[in-house]
């Protein structure tokens, strides 16, 4: 794909994003709601996904660590 076609889909999706984001933030009714979808939104809060499981660096979590992470990132 050109990068003008990639710029002007990346511009087409960003209004919408926004507009959603929107949205559901105005949907949220306390203020812990609004943080946790602010959060969630934040950039890099979803870095720790790409962290390598190495448990001689203490880097591997449990499976009820995770469930409970991907639990409060969704």
């Amino acid at each position: 794909m050109p990068v003008q076609e990639q710029q002007f889909q990346k511009v087409l999706e960003k209004a919408v994003t926004d507009n959603h984001q929107a949205v559901i933030t105005s949907r949220a009714v306390h203020a812990t709601d609004k943080a946790r979808l602010l959060a969630a939104g934040s950039p890099h809060s979803g870095d720790w996904l790409h962290a390598p499981p190495i448990a001689s660096v203490g880097l591997r979590l449990s499976h009820e660590a995770i469930r409970v992470a991907v639990a409060h990132r969704l």
